[in-house]
């Protein structure tokens, strides 16, 4: 499970593994490209500033989705 948080708005979103993992890297791919992160945008503001956050609990996931930023 995933959460995309905005730099910009602080809005915090949840992403289902699929939506960013959509092509995993293969073996012959180097490191520097298996970390590329996609090109995502904020729900609210539209900005590119988006830094995704990984957690192996959905639960995990919906608490730091639900807190407040600041």
């Amino acid at each position: 499970m995933y959460c995309a948080e905005c730099s910009r708005c602080g809005q915090r979103t949840l992403l289902e593994d699929e939506a960013i993992v959509q092509n995993p890297p293969g073996p012959a791919e180097g490191p520097a490209e298996a970390q590329v992160a996609p090109r995502l945008r904020c729900d609210m503001c539209g900005s590119r500033n988006v830094k995704l956050k990984h957690f192996d609990s959905r639960y995990e996931a919906l608490s730091y989705t639900l807190q407040k930023k600041g």
